[in-house]
């Protein structure tokens, strides 16, 4: 997939690992609109469409750093405008996304994860971590792993799988808390 910056694929990253996700357009439909006596047009960076069973709109998202918002706002108000009202028309939200809710803990996350979802689980591992679970409802990454870097290395695959859960919102680190999936 195609990206402007680094902003746009982080974002694209999020979305690749949201489970409520169905499907993303990248620039999806251009719009046109007056801006005085001049003719202008406009383009969203991605359309993003959730599964049906979500019950959510699809979002039309304008990606931009928070400071060019900031120092270019009045540049861009007719264009933001004129998708608000193009979205709303066709059963749309129109957002405009910054690094603030882009580069989070969530992102750093799925980062972090991504490398453990390249190899396979050791089965005799995962069932010694795995028959944790019996004992207590949720264990921290260092009670599941130890000193064992095999198992803390199973661990990470287990939550890079989702066969664990943790609060995805928080930073992983070997403090947090894990739980099975049902």
């Amino acid at each position: 997939m195609q990206f402007e910056s680094s902003l746009e694929r982080d974002m694209i990253t999020l979305l690749e690992y949201d489970d409520e996700v169905e499907t993303y357009t990248p620039q999806p439909v251009t719009i046109y609109y007056e801006n005085g006596a001049k003719q202008c047009r406009y383009t969203p960076d991605l359309a993003v469409y959730y599964r049906p069973e979500i019950k959510r709109k699809p979002e039309l998202i304008e990606i931009k750093y928070q400071a060019e918002l900031d120092e270019k706002w009045a540049e861009y108000a007719a264009r933001f405008a004129a998708a608000e009202k193009y979205a709303a028309s066709g059963g749309y939200i129109f957002k405009i996304v910054t690094e603030q809710e882009i580069r989070t803990d969530h992102l750093y996350n799925i980062k972090f994860l991504s490398r453990y979802l390249r190899t396979n689980v050791e089965n005799v591992r995962n069932a010694v971590i795995l028959s944790k679970f019996n004992e207590a409802k949720r264990w921290s990454v260092r009670e599941l792993s130890g000193d064992d870097s095999g198992l803390l290395y199973t661990v990470w695959q287990l939550v890079a799988q989702k066969v664990l859960c943790y609060d995805m919102n928080k930073k992983l680190n070997m403090d947090t808390l894990l739980w099975k999936t049902h």
